[in-house]
């Protein structure tokens, strides 16, 4: 089930756009390559820190819920992340 997850986070993260987010370079070219990567390699935690960074404020809000402070944006993959994911976006590129 993890698995699971896993793919579904990089697959959203590449449909959003994360893995090529100029500030914060993955050199991940095709999203064929992402059912290979774990979510501890260093381009799916660059892509996952470009989310929490570009969630920020809803980030720092379920951080605080599971954590009782702001949140780090490093790419990891703790509760409040996977909160995150679950977060309704605007719709915005």
């Amino acid at each position: 089930m993890k698995e699971t997850i896993g793919q579904s986070v990089k697959q959203k993260l590449w449909d959003l756009g994360h893995f090529h987010n100029p500030e914060m370079p993955t050199q991940i070219e095709s999203e064929f390559v992402l059912h290979k990567l774990p979510l501890t390699h260093v381009a799916v935690k660059t892509a996952i820190r470009s989310y929490q960074d570009f969630m920020r404020e809803d980030f720092d809000r379920l951080t605080n819920d599971e954590h009782g402070r702001e949140g780090i944006a490093d790419g990891e993959f703790g509760p409040a992340t996977a909160r995150l994911f679950e977060v309704e976006r605007c719709g915005c590129p």
